[in-house]
């Protein structure tokens, strides 16, 4: 197996692309000391990492990109590059460009458009956009009651959103209750062309109150549908698209860090009453769901965090002297690592420990990478920073930065 260290400069994110590419993204905060109208909003550098030649190339370095939209895909590896531009000639009005970049054949389209007034030195509201596939996304925007003043005063917010056909140029207005009501928070692949979707939005990730003034939505839902039959749907301008419902949950419940592993969703459920928090394993071809409780919040820093390996579910627990590795169904620790110790990722079967080690000199921070199921160390990095990111089961990437930013 190859571990290779890509070191950066700046903070990065990464997406794969597919097997021997790597999407780089960093952001530039545009201030007021640039001079620019757009404060608020970022620069965006793209690189493109081909991990068989070991080289980086920057994306359209003499086009200026920026951070306009947040994105989700509902397939794995997809090998396009989204990118926002912005035209001024009508300032303040500004025109929004959306381009997708095909990394294969190194060509680039315009699949959407639209215009927007620019609030000068304000905080920028990102609108969300989901890529369902390679022939369509959804883009959705917050209405809050001083911009549309037919919301009742119970419906803090409304969301607005479209269906795109990235073929045609056609966008479809999306009247699904879900979209209209709740807005949708997040999408992931699950398996064929099935995916999951996120609907209702958990408060503290969008007004960052701390958790005694946590104002929870009053439903959230985690919900499976076919995407032939959603994009079906929506062009349709049901109602009421098809959906399968994994979860559904009230206030002062709220749902939060959705993720999926092997044949599991892995979600968080926490009343924000009394603070009490449970970890949720949702098998969704079996229908099996497994509950684990845990004794920590979801502000803490050392929360239980809850994975799959070889198809069966395990939890980090922190204690007051250690970091335990736990079988959910048998309850037995397998291993523990020392205190201060942080799960940092698992991809499967490998399980990436941040671990502060002490001298008499400094403090260092290394970063061990464990094999399960016999959970033996088979390498380590010194590293301020590091994202780590697995192609395939046998070749790793560990991408390390240098900035605390």
């Amino acid at each position: 197996m190859d571990i290779r260290i890509i070191d950066q400069q700046t903070k990065v994110t990464c997406r794969a692309l597919d097997q021997d590419k790597i999407l780089l993204m960093s952001k530039e905060p545009i201030t007021t000391q640039t001079g620019s109208c757009l404060v608020g909003y970022a620069r965006m550098h793209y690189y493109i990492y081909h991990t068989k030649k070991n080289i980086r190339e920057e994306l359209l370095p003499d086009l200026v990109k920026y951070e306009v939209a947040s994105f989700d895909f509902g397939e794995k590896n997809c090998p396009f590059v989204y990118y926002f531009t912005i035209d001024l000639d009508t300032y303040p009005q500004g025109r929004f460009s959306l381009y997708r970049y095909h990394v294969s054949d190194m060509t680039c389209k315009k699949v959407y458009e639209f215009e927007k007034k620019i609030q000068k030195n304000a905080k920028q509201e990102l609108c969300k956009i989901f890529v369902l596939n390679q022939d369509y996304l959804i883009i959705q925007t917050k209405w809050t009651p001083e911009e549309k003043k037919s919301l009742s005063d119970t419906q803090k917010v409304s969301f607005l959103s479209y269906l795109i056909d990235l073929q045609t140029g056609l966008r479809h207005e999306i009247f699904e209750n879900h979209f209209l009501t709740l807005g949708l928070y997040k999408i992931l692949p699950v398996v064929n062309n099935v995916i999951a979707m996120q609907f209702g939005y958990p408060t503290q990730e969008e007004n960052k109150q701390p958790p005694n003034k946590r104002i929870p939505p009053i439903t959230q839902k985690i919900m499976l549908c076919n995407t032939n039959q959603l994009i079906a749907d929506l062009s349709m301008e049901l109602a009421q698209a098809s959906f399968e419902v994994v979860e559904e949950i009230h206030q002062p419940r709220i749902i939060c860090s959705l993720q999926k592993q092997g044949n599991y969703l892995i979600y968080e459920i926490e009343n924000t009453t009394n603070h009490t928090r449970k970890l949720m394993y949702d098998q969704y071809l079996t229908k099996e769901t497994i509950l684990l409780n845990c004794k920590d919040q979801m502000d803490d820093p050392w929360k239980t965090k809850g994975f799959i390996l070889d198809q069966r579910p395990f939890a980090s627990r922190n204690t007051t002297k250690y970091l335990e590795i736990i079988d959910v169904l048998s309850k037995e620790i397998l291993i523990r690592y020392p205190k201060g110790s942080i799960l940092v990722d698992v991809q499967d079967p490998f399980l990436l420990v941040s671990i502060k080690k002490r001298s008499w000199l400094k403090k260092t921070q290394v970063y061990e990478i464990y094999r399960y199921p016999d959970f033996a160390m088979i390498s380590k990095v010194k590293a301020k920073n590091l994202v780590w990111l697995s192609l395939t089961t046998s070749d790793l990437h560990l991408i390390t930065y240098h900035t605390s930013s």
